[in-house]
């Protein structure tokens, strides 16, 4: 059975508690115990769900916090100060919890959700919007987690053969026609698979200049009620939260036309039979790992200026 992804909330001690709440802040499990030590909380958690973001209702995240964190290869979650009683006491409202560790650990859960659940919710609506809640969990994983700057990177990332375990490097034998066949088709469905993720993003694309037409509609609108005499200030502030907006999106939309019209040429190259030689400005990490993230040099010629 698959795992669900979870935000995980610690409170270690000579008594310690461990409570799982799901990416749409339910809970799972809330679990203390006497001597429940690092070794038995990670087997806890392991039984439960594949924690995308550990959490502590301190400051300064305790020891053990950090390494359960680091072994789960998850995101930290540190309040800005301590948590307080009360603050505590609000978050559990409605929850039943048998002691004072138990409390301290699902509150720390429930603040870091509630900290993030703005992000959260835009990755259900961007995925709502294309048909793909079956990947949800999997793109909030990944924003929650850190490992993409934004949603159309994470949805790309989700969808590509890598991550699914498409693609695996094998060690050289001699080449029969079975395993030809085999290439062929798996070359194939790596296309496929380019092929949905162009045709996701250019979808996402037409979402965010949606969004843009309509964003310079209303700011036509309010725009006409500013040249007016007595603007109320709310107007002006949202006046100037619109044309920030307004810019954000079309530079997503630019960044995003960008790599579609990359891909497309890319695919193109490939199905006339050609390997595409990518120009790299060096071969050190830190421009590999970018032309990766653009897109893609697996099996490709790459040329350093």
């Amino acid at each position: 059975m698959k795992l669900p992804k979870a935000i995980v909330g610690i409170d270690p001690g000579t008594t310690s508690a461990v409570a799982v709440i799901s990416l749409k802040g339910k809970l799972i499990a809330l679990e203390s115990r006497r001597n429940f030590g690092k070794d038995e909380m990670i087997k806890f958690i392991s039984s439960v769900c594949f924690p995308s973001m550990v959490a502590t209702d301190r400051a300064l995240p305790p020891s053990v916090v950090v390494k359960i964190s680091s072994s789960f290869n998850s995101s930290l979650f540190v309040p800005e100060e301590d948590l307080k009683h009360g603050e505590k006491l609000e978050l559990v409202k409605g929850f039943a919890v048998k002691d004072s560790h138990q409390k301290d650990a699902l509150a720390a859960a429930l603040y870091a959700y509630k900290r993030n659940e703005e992000r959260l919710r835009r990755v259900e609506k961007a995925l709502g919007n294309l048909n793909l809640w079956e990947y949800v969990d999997e793109v909030k994983d990944m924003i929650l987690r850190g490992k993409c700057r934004n949603i159309a990177e994470a949805i790309d990332l989700v969808l590509s053969p890598k991550n699914r375990g498409a693609e695996k490097r094998v060690k050289a034998k001699p080449v029969t026609k079975a395993d030809l066949e085999g290439i062929v088709n798996k070359l194939r469905e790596a296309l496929k698979d380019k092929e949905r993720s162009l045709s996701i993003l250019e979808r996402y694309a037409g979402k965010l200049e949606e969004r843009v037409r309509e964003l310079e509609e209303e700011n036509k609108r309010l725009a006409k009620r500013k040249s007016k005499k007595d603007v109320p200030k709310k107007f002006e502030l949202r006046i100037k939260n619109l044309e920030t907006e307004l810019r954000k999106k079309a530079e997503a939309i630019r960044e995003r036309n960008e790599v579609i019209n990359t891909l497309k040429n890319l695919e193109k190259i490939r199905k006339e039979g050609f390997v595409p030689v990518k120009i790299v400005k060096n071969s050190s990490y830190e421009e590999l790992l970018e032309a990766e993230k653009k897109f893609g040099i697996w099996k490709d010629v790459l040329y350093f200026k």
